[in-house]
């Protein structure tokens, strides 16, 4: 267990039984196979017996060591029905596209959960929808289309990019990935005149155009955005220095470097690479200015890989992969292993070349197979920050190989301009600045302060004793000069090792604070979650209050039946009645007293038979005012009180 502690991930990870399950399986030794990738830390294996991905966190392998090994099992809801060529994640971590020979499908990755991500809250085995792209297409064209290249695009998500072997681009959306939202063919010929000779092999698509290789070495650029009917018919960028055989007619792949300027790498089935730097040219016209133009490519240097031309008649494909840690450098993968090309003078080309500098790669061969025997089935470069920089390969006999890698180039850097070339200033390629504890220490003790020398003026007749005499001398003054030296930098190490403790027991202290801070917030947490639990039951004791206030309400306040709410509106419209016959009670006794008041001062003005018929209408009135009256009290007793 302590042994296993003390080994890194990239030396624990061929014991995991992933690859075990594999070699059980038996793999089956396919051509130009790219079986491996990597998500955020989880590595993919496509496992051809099953039509299923197993993946593993790297991250778990490397947080608890000791512990057992666990892979999970990715099962597809529509495998593919032929065997799978090429693993291609998207940059969004959602999406793998499994690319065969004639299909192309895009698995779905499940939502992760846990410390580590895992896929399906941590089950051994899950299923992943599988969406079929250009499904008609292929379907159609069995019998003559086949998939030459597949590729993500960089600005559009959900986006690929096919390259078929009838000479034409299509974009493709998993909104819809029956319709092509991108159609471009690459020759001006029909689909049916394309020969073996002179089709496109390769593409590299960038966010403003496209660069495409012809098997004959020819290059090629369009721009996405400036496609005229639909047709890339633009001539091949020349290059230079011409060559009579273009520099080889078998070109079979080409990666565009992220750098400025651009370098295109060109590859040739006999193990020949180019490594060309495309210059974008500008060019005048009337009235609109300078414009760009198809630009130009210039052969910096060919470099020739011998175990790949030995290998020459096995007929595999050459494929160059970009490195995501360093753009500078780039990996070759062959059936007879893995190369790291680095391009140091890509740091500061401009000088290089006004020195009159030769450009010069450096190779370093990674990996190495057996074709025919043991060939190479996948390769990936892990650029976690938290793993590393490494290597990750599959064989094809289901071993795993692992490799650290440098994150910079400066381990086989080399020296192409002398310290004085350049007076005055410090070239990019020349030895860089000293720093870390490491130079500081070599150059104390390799100090180029010649030892004093010891003068025996020119004397042959010296005695034994003078020779004694002088050798000693000479003795103390080279082993004060050594010692100074040691001293010199045991003090350094020493002020060092000062710095280092001093900076840790700040860190110790920092620490230590954190973690009273950290006490300190879990104590308030836990007292927030006692005040948060006494206002809920403090709350619901309220609500079961106002609850039960409501109902002492409800019961308090009468329940009328509809015979008792049809009286009381009747007795409402009765108090209405009586009185509006007061009212005119009242005005008909005031017209009365006006009457009687005005028969001492005037004559009536009514005869006596008109005076009977007044009164007995005012009598009348009087004896229903008294009945309505009567009713009215009757009606108030028998009514409930409000």
């Amino acid at each position: 267990m302590a042994l296993e502690e003390d080994c890194s991930w990239t030396e624990l990870l061929p014991e995991n039984p992933l690859f075990e399950r594999l070699r059980e399986e038996g793999c089956e030794q396919l051509e130009n196979a790219d079986l491996v990738c990597e998500i955020r830390g989880d590595l993919f294996v496509w496992s051809q017996a099953n039509t299923a991905l197993l993946t593993t966190n790297l991250k778990r392998l490397m947080a608890y060591p000791g512990e057992p090994q666990v892979y999970q099992t990715l099962f597809c809801t529509s495998s593919p029905l032929t065997p799978v060529l090429q693993l291609l994640p998207d940059g969004g971590a959602s999406h793998v596209a499994l690319r065969c020979r004639q299909s192309l499908g895009v698995m779905r990755l499940v939502r992760q959960r846990g410390q580590f991500g895992e896929f399906g809250g941590g089950q051994k085995t899950v299923n992943c929808k599988v969406t079929s792209v250009a499904s008609d297409l292929f379907c159609i064209h069995r019998h003559s289309l086949t998939l030459v290249q597949v590729a993500w695009h960089p600005t559009q998500p959900g986006s690929l990019c096919l390259l078929t072997s009838d000479d034409t681009l299509r974009v493709y959306g998993l909104a819809d990935p029956s319709v092509p939202l991108l159609l471009l063919p690459l020759s001006d010929s029909p689909p049916a005149s394309c020969t073996l000779e002179d089709t496109v092999v390769a593409f590299s698509v960038w966010p403003d155009s496209v660069f495409f290789l012809r098997d004959t070495g020819d290059v090629y650029r369009t721009s996405l955005g400036g496609i005229a009917g639909g047709r890339a018919s633009s001539p091949p960028l020349p290059m230079h220095p011409s060559a009579e055989d273009n520099y080889g007619s078998d070109a079979c792949s080409l990666l565009v470097l992220p750098t400025s300027p651009r370098v295109l790498v060109i590859a040739n089935s006999n193990g020949v690479i180019y490594h060309c730097i495309y210059i974008q040219e500008e060019k005048e016209e009337e009235g609109l200015g300078p414009t760009p133009s198809s630009g130009k490519l210039y052969v910096v240097e060919g470099v020739e890989l011998e175990d790949v031309s030995a290998a020459e008649e096995n007929q595999t494909r050459i494929s160059l992969v970009a490195d995501p840690v360093n753009p500078q450098r780039y990996f070759v993968v062959h059936a007879s292993g893995v190369y790291l090309i680095s391009l140091p003078w890509l740091t500061d080309v401009e000088t290089c070349i006004a020195a009159g500098t030769e450009l010069k790669s450096q190779v370093k061969p990674l990996v190495g197979t057996e074709p025919g025997v043991v060939s190479l089935q996948g390769m990936v470069v892990v650029s976690e920050p938290l793993l590393g920089c490494a290597l990750v390969g599959l064989t094809s006999d289901g071993e795993c190989i692992t490799m650290t890698l440098p994150v910079s180039s400066e381990s086989f850097l080399p020296h192409h301009l002398p310290p004085g070339d350049l007076p005055g200033s410090r070239h990019a390629l020349s030895d860089p600045p000293s720093s870390g504890i490491e130079n500081v220490i070599r150059e104390i003790l390799h100090s180029d302060e010649p030892a004093a020398p010891v003068n025996y003026c020119g004397r042959k007749d010296l005695s034994q004793q003078d020779c004694f005499s002088f050798l000693s001398q000479a003795i103390k003054r080279l082993r004060a000069t050594y010692l100074l030296r040691q001293q010199r930098a045991k003090s350094e190490l020493q002020h060092r090792i000062a710095v280092l403790c001093r900076q840790k027991e700040q860190q110790v202290e920092d620490l230590a604070s954190l973690q009273v801070e950290v006490e300190e917030v879990g104590e308030r947490t836990e007292e927030l979650e006692d005040l948060t639990d006494q206002l809920t039951q403090r709350c619901k004791h309220l609500v079961h209050r106002v609850e039960q206030l409501v109902c002492r309400l409800s019961a308090q306040s009468p329940i009328l039946s509809e015979a008792e709410v049809a009286m009381t509106r009747e007795l409402e419209g009765l108090r209405g009645r009586l009185e509006r016959l007061q009212g005119r009670l009242k005005e008909a006794q005031g017209r009365l007293e006006l009457g009687v008041s005005s028969d001492y001062c005037h004559k009536p003005t009514l005869s006596s038979g008109q005076l009977a018929t007044v009164m007995a209408a005012l009598t009348e009135s009087g004896q229903n005012i008294r009945a309505l009256m009567q009713q009215v009290n009757s009606l108030s007793a028998m009514a409930p009180s409000h």
